[in-house]
């Protein structure tokens, strides 16, 4: 079964990767992978995220991956990320199939970090969002940025703050920049490799 991510995805611009755009209806695009390379990570992004793409990545060895087969590949909206490990040298070929998928971006590299949210949090105090995270197997300095969304999916919200911090903090927000209404907040995090996280609040929030 394939693993899907709702409430966090994990999306991977990896340090020493290759990115190469395509606009697909099949696409066969190419990676090199050098020698050496432990903790490999493919990842391919699409435009329209409410679109299905197909992906089936065969290493130089014959050996394939893909959206059919692979159990521990992580997919989300516009994103499937592929986790293959000790990766052998040469050419990779990933071949990319779906209809109206927009632009199309493939990454591939080494993994620094799973940046994995634990916890993030928010709530209304004195009319400003406090907002608390944890973030687990990263870097000690990060970006953070944080969204207000009107649903919970898609993380197609309005950026309301972006800050510097470490892996575990507080926060608080100004929502005096939205309309008036209900709001869910989401975490981005990043980290200078490329490498970013999201993940939505639990709860959702009434800004004035």
């Amino acid at each position: 079964m394939k693993k899907v991510l709702f409430n966090m995805i994990v999306c991977i611009l990896l340090f020493g990767c290759s990115s190469v755009s395509a606009a697909a209806k099949q696409e066969v695009l190419e990676v090199e992978v050098e020698e050496g390379a432990q903790n490999y990570i493919f990842q391919v992004k699409w435009e329209n995220v409410t679109e299905d793409a197909a992906i089936t990545i065969t290493a130089p060895d014959g050996a394939k991956y893909s959206t059919a087969l692979t159990p521990d590949a992580k997919i989300g909206d516009g994103l499937v990320v592929f986790h293959v490990g000790a990766a052998a040298p040469g050419s990779w070929q990933i071949e990319i199939t779906g209809e109206n998928l927009g632009k199309v971006t493939l990454d591939g590299g080494e993994l620094p970090g799973s940046m994995e949210i634990e916890r993030f949090s928010a709530e209304i105090t004195d009319g400003m969002a406090a907002v608390s995270w944890k973030i687990a197997d990263c870097p000690e300095q990060l970006q953070l940025q944080i969204y207000a969304d009107t649903d919970k999916g898609g993380f197609d919200g309005k950026q309301i703050a972006s800050f510097t911090g470490g892996p575990e903090g507080t926060e608080e927000v100004r929502l005096d920049g939205l309309d008036t209404g209900e709001y869910f907040l989401y975490l981005r995090v990043s980290a200078k490799e490329g490498i970013f996280t999201r993940q939505y609040a639990d709860m959702q929030l009434m800004a004035a």
